[in-house]
């Protein structure tokens, strides 16, 4: 996962880190563990983060699966 890129698309759309695991409905630091690599998003999580954030295909495939 490129934990950077979804970082600047969080920033590209103005979402900080609690208007995103409020959606999600995640904790805080589950959220950091996933961002480092200590445990993986979840297909709902990645289908909620895409629309939350407005991702495209091309950098989902990046960000997700790169």
């Amino acid at each position: 996962m490129e934990s950077n890129v979804l970082k600047a698309q969080m920033i590209l759309k103005s979402k900080s880190i609690n208007d995103v695991i409020s959606k999600l409905g995640i904790s805080k630091s589950a959220f950091y563990r996933k961002l480092n690599g200590q445990s993986e998003f979840n297909r709902k999580e990645i289908c909620s983060l895409i629309e939350i954030l407005q991702i495209d295909d091309e950098d989902a495939i990046k960000i997700f699966f790169g």
